[in-house]
């Protein structure tokens, strides 16, 4: 169980980054520290679910997305320089604690080769077509 101080700043979250959704009722927001904070305006309470272990593998800087769909909440995690996609459902039997249960886990390197090598393609042809800069 995680407490309301393990939410404090972080140098990876003093951007503006910050992801939240609303679902049958409860306000979910993503907070620093690797936390998702569940806030249930009717009966004015809170809880803090810690985000899925795992998420964004050893990256320094993954990018994580908060959303919803008709099944419920969800957490995504994209490690660029891996082309890795992994997504949580945020499972909230009434029996037990909520829990993340991965749903998805996607190296997305075959579906991106062909525009990498596009991009690397038109990177040489901008080279070649360059003119050359006399050294002094």
């Amino acid at each position: 169980m995680a407490t309301v101080a393990d939410v404090q700043s972080h140098d990876l979250f003093d951007n503006d980054d910050h992801c939240s959704t609303f679902w049958r009722g409860r306000l979910y927001v993503q907070c620093q520290n690797g936390f998702v904070l569940r806030i249930n305006p009717s009966s004015g309470t809170y809880h803090l679910v810690k985000q899925p272990m795992g998420a964004g593998g050893a990256s320094k800087y993954p990018q994580f997305y908060l959303g919803k769909s008709k099944a419920g909440v969800y957490f995504a995690s994209v490690i660029s320089y891996k082309c890795r996609l992994q997504v949580w459902h945020l499972d909230e039997s009434c029996y037990r604690e909520p829990a993340w249960v991965l749903r998805c886990d996607k190296n997305l390197g075959p579906l991106l080769q062909p525009w990498r090598s596009y991009r690397e393609r038109a990177r040489r042809r901008r080279r070649a077509m360059a003119p050359a800069v006399p050294r002094r």
